[in-house]
């Protein structure tokens, strides 16, 4: 059985996030929030959280699951919104600053 959680507009950039998604793959679940706890950065602690909230969706959908062993089949990490901005500089011209956003996706099965 498969449990899906979807997180969008996570204000950080796609690469940011994927890169940290990687090392998560096919781990155990209990593993792979053990290891996001170590990384300094704020996608980990969002990553972390998405798998959580994918788990406890299977731990729904089937209460008789074992926790122990939830495995995350894949992470898909797709670019979001990008929101625009004017930043302003010397003799009346303007610097574009682009923040980015990304959506995550995260498939636990049993």
């Amino acid at each position: 059985m498969e449990a899906i959680c979807i997180k969008k507009y996570v204000g950080i950039s796609r690469r940011k996030i994927a890169r940290l998604a990687k090392e998560c793959i096919n781990l155990n679940v209990s593993k792979a929030k053990a290891n996001l706890s170590f990384f300094p950065q704020k996608a980990a602690r969002e990553l972390a959280k998405t798998i959580k909230s994918a788990e406890s969706n299977l731990l729904v959908k089937n209460p008789n699951t074992n926790p122990d062993n939830i495995k995350i089949k894949e992470i898909i990490v797709n670019q979001g919104a990008s929101m625009k901005r004017m930043l302003p500089r010397a003799r009346g011209s303007a610097d574009r600053i682009v923040k980015r956003s990304s959506h995550i996706k995260v498939v636990v099965q049993e």
